[in-house]
């Protein structure tokens, strides 16, 4: 039996203590000279006589404990509240207060969704906020701030609004497009795999327009960046970034398949082996950027990732009203100047050769489609670009006995 009743006053005491754990109360203490507001976190203290220079706002601030109650209970018999009073009364502890609202209010924060690894998402439950009980507390100060005991008001629960069940309905899988970069070198594989992470898990909500250059932020050494193959004006060189632009370009064909508005794109001017001509988006900090705009009532969450030579992207949010699909047409084919001959001397040689480099490439032009479809019927069809591709001349490399020096021609 002692032992039963010992594990039952046990058991209380743990609960009481578990309780007290969890509820944030306030308690204020008349120290005489002035007041201690004591919080689960912190403590604020208080002296009108130290702060009347500093805080001072009427003649009524700096009287003592005793006229002040005197001067209370008449402004009570007026009309006014008790927190007007006490606000008028003592202006530095009306300053604390407004401190532990700020420091300690803690706001209710709904389910979210975030992103995972592989292009999945994880919802998170709902947190329930706290709000300081000012009007309480106030109305405690007024009854006893001229006794010397503790009085106190807690912390009220605020509840969240929206619980995962809520929300999970309004972020299904739109679309998920993947392309590949494995035959890249390793600095452009280091390039695709930063900006895929800064991108992951971007939240887009109702009105709110996109920027990949915004979102990536400067594409340089200091964040991380590589140099390797870019396109500047129609000739592949080396500079900082390359292999970026397959991830905007990857993130575009998603957006477009979830039915997001393109504010801006812009095209290579050599076409992209990762994609189908009329669907690339080229990026270049300062001069052109990918954007869309979540012109819909539902929030967007990006998902990016770059594993085993795979760059996808996949978007979840409010899936369109039609099935949407892509197709493009070529037309007016380009044909490429006759090769590039580059010459190349060197002394030692013994024997005179050529040795291409690359061949030649046609150019074209392109029309790019989007279909939208309900169900296996074609619903609408829209074209939404008209690009034009250069030619891609060939490179031969000749090499000469002669002093080291190199010619184009």
């Amino acid at each position: 039996m002692k032992k039963l009743i010992g594990f039952v006053i046990f058991f209380v005491l743990l609960c009481l203590m578990l309780n007290n754990h969890h509820t944030q109360i306030a308690c204020a203490v008349n120290s005489g000279d002035g007041f201690v507001i004591t919080t689960n976190n912190s403590e604020y203290s208080f002296c009108e006589k130290e702060n009347t220079e500093r805080y001072i706002q009427n003649k009524y601030s700096s009287l003592n404990i005793e006229d002040k109650k005197a001067v209370a209970d008449k402004m009570l018999k007026m009309g006014f509240d008790k927190q007007t009073i006490i606000g008028y009364l003592f202006p530095s502890a009306k300053l604390a207060i407004q401190k532990i609202e700020k420091e300690e209010n803690k706001a209710a924060q709904n389910a979210s969704v975030v992103a995972v690894e592989n292009c999945k998402i994880q919802f998170k439950n709902g947190k329930n906020g706290s709000v300081f009980n000012k009007k309480a507390f106030y109305n405690a100060f007024f009854d006893n701030f001229i006794k010397k005991k503790c009085f106190e008001a807690k912390f009220e629960n605020v509840s969240f609004d929206k619980s995962i069940n809520d929300i999970k309905p309004y972020f299904q899988k739109c679309s998920e497009v993947s392309t590949d970069f494995s035959a890249s070198c390793e600095a452009r594989k280091n390039n695709i795999k930063l900006a895929t992470r800064a991108i992951n898990g971007i939240i887009i909500n109702p009105g709110e327009e996109f920027s990949f250059n915004k979102t990536t932020g400067l594409r340089n050494a200091e964040n991380g960046y590589s140099s390797a193959k870019i396109i500047v004006g129609g000739e592949y060189v080396e500079g900082f970034g390359g292999g970026v632009c397959q991830v905007s370009t990857t993130l575009y064909n998603a957006a477009l398949l979830s039915g997001l508005k393109i504010t801006e794109v812009h095209p290579h001017s050599l076409p992209s082996s990762y994609i189908e001509p009329g669907f690339d988006a080229m990026v270049n900090m300062g001069s052109s950027d990918l954007k869309f705009l979540n012109n819909t009532e539902n929030s967007y969450i990006l998902t990016a990732s770059a594993n085993s030579g795979v760059c996808r992207v996949a978007i979840y949010g409010g899936c369109p009203q039609f099935k949407i699909k892509k197709h493009h047409e070529k037309y007016d084919i380009i044909k490429p100047q006759e090769d590039k001959i580059k010459t190349e001397y060197n002394e030692d040689i013994e024997q005179e050769y050529s040795e291409r480099v690359s061949y030649g490439s046609d150019g074209y032009k392109v029309k790019a489609y989007i279909d939208y479809y309900d169900g296996d019927i074609l619903v609408k069809t829209e074209k939404i670009r008209d690009c034009k591709y250069n030619a891609k001349q060939g490179l031969v490399v000749e090499y000469k006995k002669g002093k080291n020096k190199t010619e184009e021609a």
